[in-house]
């Protein structure tokens, strides 16, 4: 049943009431109309009254001055419910977190709050990125002097791949908790256009590399539930939430008993109530559809402001044209109305006229006027008679603001005040909400005309227009209005968000507001920039032009060309000097982590030495044993040992970076380009200088010229950092050489002292695997009690006996339960049989309808197969060392003329990288065409595709994936590297967030450089769903060369895109379909004669059994055969191998 409209009366029989904020009560920083009286009747009724947000990013103080700011007065601290103050209390509840550690992902307010109410000490808010390098070097500098006692996920908008990383390499530990404040992907965003991803965006990538489950405590969870129950003592019965999410605030008020009202003043709407009782799932791209401007606006009239700057002494003139062009306006086009007309009397341009015009049916009507002034020979011909009388002329498209009422007519004669403000992007809510509220002090008077924001022309700009009988009454209403109390607040609030202010007073023209006002009167307006509108709006149109024959005009056009010219210069400038003080700190940074890794080769090469100083003794050692049992007797101590290994000689390229490094760190440099400068020198001729001397602007050329010294400086520095930077590379590059040599050295000699050791025992090693061919499948369960808990631990093992134990009868295991019951029921029977020992036991039983086993299979048994894929790491090579046999394995395979690929999931080198490193691992004679990975694949779905051709792609990943998809697919890729918030907050980043390319796709990848602000792009992108959303693989993660640590892989970044985005990517890497289709129509294989050899279960063997291949188990990797029987006993077909195999039997 739909849910039934209820009245006021009826809500009165519920004690408490439950309120969500945004969308509820208000919208970004405007009340919804009608809840502050409401909310303020509950109070006085002596009802309950929460305020429930999901919303973790204030203090509580700054949250209730928010409350109040909105005008709901009244609401205390202990009204005030979040995930933020429910989770202080947890921790304040448990005396084991008291002073504990807590790693957050979180914004600074959040970590305020959990320290001051919790008790506790966060860490790891703030920003935290690679300053430099690869991964690799980060896992071996990645130092964890402190283990939380939690990991907290919360809105973080420092998100970055070393917090994930980090939280995930925490959360290893089972010990440590995973806490989320509340899952909500997105944040409701003032610009319609832009997805803010909230604290879901966080947790779900968490989520996915830790594989842990978290405690979830904001909405529609039950924490915040359970806190109100214990803490404020709700009856559930007696108490209605109001919310506008339906996944949230309905959800939750259902899961907990309590009643629901559901606004439809926000996110959701009623055809969403109707696809959930329909069983449809609701689209998360169609919420937040109402624009910024309908925030601010609720007319349906659409307004445009036209200035003109007549010439000096043409006045006349002029009116009598305008009046000809808004007669022909009137005639042809009538819904568009001329509401106000005026004269500038005291301005910063005197000879000027501003028109308001009031298009009825919005935009409707510009469209109309725009073809009527290109296609109506009377109306462009009274345009351009204007156009002639006019130095320049300026259209803005503006709507009125809802706190403002329509324009309406005054007494004769009145004196217009015209005010315009602009606004720093991002603060026009925050504007009109305190407008809102200060337009109640100056309503009295009668004197507000109108207040109108721009929608086209120049953006964040404000208009007011005042009306006062004369300027004596303009005068005293002003001083009037200043001595109400809180009129100064509320300039004072709104003066934050200026960023410049102008003020025209108007005389009568002829004007519609006022009670003469005549329609026959010659007034009209102009329609140049709107005629080309199109045009305007595409190029960005100077809104004014200069005419040769006006000396004012000219010398007004000028003065603004010149303070352009200088703006833009130290505009420039500044820009050009901080990239280029970057370019320094990252060069200096640079150069340490080289130079810090010169230290790392030349411990690896001492250690190289000694390692081979130590296989020198062992041979000598090795000679005499063989002497021995050869019969025949040396003193393996006759020869002296070998040289100590000799210190490394400093390096000249090492020391010289060094200096230079420390000479920009302290501000100096010692290297300069021919050539000399003294002082400061500027750009300007010294008749220039002189002619700007006194003013503004030689302030401002100052300025230039200390930057362009500075950029010098900074020059010179890179150039002598840039020539040490190579001297230093070269070096260690042949260090590099030197090591690898000597490796390949000591490699060699220890595979023959260990071929002569066996010889000398006389028998050769051989491993047997425990898992045998035609077995009947059991299960053997360990189950171990924990101290007094009735809690045990199963782990799997295969069993070849059947024996019942301890009373445990086959018929107990009868039946058509499943393993898991089977697995209860064993749990619970030692549970009863055994409460009082501690002790292990174990209880064997056969399960109902095996899985067979995989069955080891022979070399011989293998050449059946035309088509040999392989997975690379973990089965080819572990890390940077061949898997024993692996080689050998190949290489006969080659030999045998069968078909061979190497198929990987690793999309960060190019293929020719690649290449290079198959066969330094001792591969030979694989070609470019048997190497597949998800980058090649993908570059050939664009290759393939000419819509693709030459277009735009956002990329979420490294530079060799964008150099693969940019050579062999044609397309242009943009968004890899360092992309993050410098400073501010996410609206200063969603108002200045410009998309001026839409990508034909985005692409996500390991992206060692994962941030908020990419996460934000892409999900802002795929609002279009016309862009495609492609992944080239979801490893959560990689292999890690310390074990210690968690490596996230692309799905860390896939995963949190799907969330926020709400799309669902095409998958290009196992186990999905794109790498076996491509093989099928590139490679014509036969899946019937093909085989996989892999270590993963959920990529490789799936891969394997999804396209039809049969598919070999390799014991060298990630996976054991534990994780099979796992996935056998949870029924998981897909993940079961045929065979398994070894390359050293």
């Amino acid at each position: 049943m739909p849910p039934v409209k209820i009245s006021r009366e009826e809500l009165l029989k519920y004690d408490t009431f439950l309120f969500d904020a945004d969308g509820v009560l208000w919208k970004g920083d405007v009340p919804i109309p009608g809840a502050v009286d409401f909310v303020t009747n509950l109070l006085k009724s002596m009802k309950r009254v929460f305020i429930i947000s999901n919303n973790s990013t204030k203090t509580p103080e700054q949250y209730l001055s928010k409350i109040e700011r909105m005008g709901f007065k009244g609401i205390t601290r202990e009204q005030l419910i979040t995930p933020a103050i429910v989770l202080a209390a947890y921790f304040r509840d448990r005396p084991e977190y008291a002073g504990q550690p807590i790693y957050l992902l979180g914004v600074e307010n959040l970590k305020n709050t959990l320290d001051t109410m919790g008790g506790v000490r966060c860490f790891g808010s703030g920003p935290d990125h690679f300053s430099s390098g690869a991964y690799q070097d980060f896992v071996f500098s990645f130092d964890m002097p402190v283990i939380p006692k939690a990991v907290v996920c919360s809105y973080d908008c420092h998100l970055s791949y070393p917090k994930i990383m980090k939280a995930a390499t925490f959360l290893k530990r089972q010990e440590v908790e995973f806490l989320v404040t509340n899952e909500d992907y997105t944040f409701p965003c003032p610009n319609p256009n832009v997805v803010v991803p909230g604290a879901g965006a966080v947790s779900s990538t968490v989520r996915a590399v830790s594989g842990r489950t978290p405690i979830v405590f904001g909405k529609p969870h039950k924490p915040i539930a359970d806190f109100l129950k214990k803490h404020h003592h709700i009856d559930a019965a007696k108490t209605v939430m109001f919310g506008d999410r339906l996944d949230t605030d309905i959800q939750f008020a259902n899961d907990n008993g309590f009643a629901s009202c559901f606004m439809l003043t926000g996110v959701n709407t009623m055809d969403d109530v109707k696809k959930a009782e329909t069983g449809q799932q609701m689209d998360p791209s169609g919420w937040q559809k109402q624009s910024h401007s309908s925030l601010l606006s609720s007319s349906e009239y659409i307004y445009e402001f036209a200035t003109h700057n007549f010439r000096p002494g043409e006045k006349e003139k002029y009116l009598k044209a305008f009046g000809n062009y808004r007669e022909e306006m009137s005639n042809k086009l009538p819904s568009v109305a001329l509401i106000g007309s005026w004269t500038v009397s005291y301005g910063r341009t005197k000879d000027q006229a501003v028109h308001l015009w009031r298009h009825t049916n919005g935009f409707k009507d510009i469209d109309n006027s725009i073809a009527m002034h290109s296609s109506d020979s009377a109306v462009s011909a009274a345009d351009t008679e204007v156009a002639k009388l006019c130095g320049r002329r300026k259209n803005i498209i503006v709507k009125s603001f809802s706190y403002w009422r329509e324009p309406e007519q005054r007494p004769p004669s009145h004196v217009y005040d015209l005010r315009s403000y602009v606004l720093t992007p991002g603060s026009m809510i925050e504007w009109a909400n305190a407008w809102a509220k200060g337009i109640t002090f100056r309503r009295d008077a009668n004197q507000d005309v109108g207040g109108f924001f721009a929608q086209v022309g120049q953006l964040y700009i404000v208009y007011h227009i005042w009306a006062y009988p004369s300027m004596c009454a303009r005068n005293e209403t002003r001083h009037a209005t200043w001595a109400k109390p809180g009129w100064d607040a509320t300039v004072a609030y709104t003066g934050l968000s200026l960023d410049f202010r102008s003020f025209y007073l108007f005389f009568l023209m002829a004007n519609p507001f006022d009670d003469d006002y005549k329609s026959s009167s010659a007034t009209g307006t102009t329609y140049n920039t709107i005629a080309y509108g199109y045009d305007t709006i595409a190029a960005k149109l100077k809104s004014y032009t200069m005419r040769s024959d006006n000396i004012e005009d000219e010398a007004d056009y000028y003065e603004r060309e010149i303070e352009k010219y200088m703006q833009e210069s130290l505009d420039s400038t500044e820009r050009s000097r901080r990239h280029l003080e970057n370019s320094e700190k990252i060069g200096a940074q640079t150069a340490q982590d080289l130079l810090e890794q010169r230290e790392k080769l030349e411990r690896t090469e001492r250690n190289l030495d000694e390692i081979h100083r130590t296989t020198q003794i062992t041979q000598r050692n090795l000679n005499s044993l063989k002497s021995v049992f050869g019969g025949f007797f040396k003193n393996k101590f006759s020869r002296k040992p070998p040289d100590a290994v000799a210190e490394m000689p400093q390096s000249k390229s090492a020391s010289k970076l060094a200096d230079t490094v420390g000479d920009i760190n302290t501000g100096g440099s010692s290297a300069s380009f021919s050539g000399t400068t003294s002082g400061q020198q500027s750009t300007l001729s010294e008749t220039s200088r002189n002619a700007i001397k006194g003013t503004r602007w030689e302030v401002m050329d100052n300025q230039i010229d200390e930057n362009l010294d500075a950029m010098s400086k900074n020059l010179r520095n890179l150039r002598r950092l840039g020539e040490d930077l190579g001297r230093e590379v070269d070096e260690q590059n042949q260090m590099l050489d030197r090591i690898q040599t000597k490796a390949d050295r000591n490699d060699a000699i220890v595979r023959v002292q260990d071929k002569q050791m066996q010889k000398i025992l006389g028998s050769e090693a051989k491993a047997e695997e425990s898992v045998g061919a035609n077995l009947t499948p059991r299960v053997l369960i360990i189950a171990k009690k924990v101290a007094s808990l009735n809690y045990f631990h199963f782990h799997y093992h295969r069993l070849c006996l059947r024996s019942p134990l301890y009373g445990f009868h086959d018929e107990d295991v009868a039946g058509d339960e499943s393993d898991e019951l089977l697995s209860l029921k064993l749990s619970a029977f030692i549970c009863e049989e055994f409460a009082g020992e501690n002790s292990s036991f174990v209880i064997p039983f056969q399960i109902k309808n095996p899985v067979m086993a995989p069955i080891r299979i022979s070399r011989e048994d293998l050449l059946k197969y035309d088509t040999f894929l392989f997975d690379v790491d973990g089965v080819l090579w572990k890390c940077d060392t061949p898997i024993p046999g692996a080689v050998d394995f190949v290489t006969n395979l080659l030999e045998s003329m069968k078909t061979v690929f190497i198929i990987s999931n690793n999309s960060t080198m190019t293929p020719e990288q690649y290449l290079a490193k198959i066969e330094r691992m001792g591969f030979k004679g694989i070609s470019r065409e048997q190497l597949i990975t998800p980058a090649i694949v993908l570059a050939t779905y664009f290759k393939e595709r000419p819509e693709y051709g030459g277009q735009p792609i956002y990329l979420l990943g490294v530079e060799n994936l964008k150099e693969t998809l940019e050579t062999m697919g044609g397309v242009r890729c943009f968004g890899n590297g360092p992309d993050h918030f410098s400073s501010g907050s996410y609206q200063d980043f969603v108002f200045s967030f410009d998309m001026p390319v839409i990508p034909k796709a985005v692409v996500c990848s390991y992206d060692c450089r994962l941030s908020y602000p990419k996460i934000m792009k892409a999900a802002t992108f795929l609002k279009r769903q016309e862009v495609e959303f492609l992944v080239t693989d979801e490893d959560k993660t990689i292999p890690s060369p310390n074990p210690d640590y968690v490596i996230p892989g692309a799905g860390a970044v896939s995963s949190t895109v799907r969330a926020v985005s709400g799309r669902t990517p095409i998958v290009f890497g196992k186990p999905n379909k794109p790498i076996a289709d491509f093989l099928k129509k590139h490679h014509h294989i036969d899946a019937g004669k093909t085989v996989m050899f892999g270590d993963r279960l959920d990529s490789d063997i799936q891969f394997a059994n999804d396209n039809g291949f049969a598919s070999c188990f390799m014991l060298t990797g990630v996976n054991t055969m534990d994780d099979v029987t796992k996935a056998e006993v949870r029924g998981e077909k897909h993940l079961l191998p045929t065979y398994t195999f070894s390359f050293s039997n």
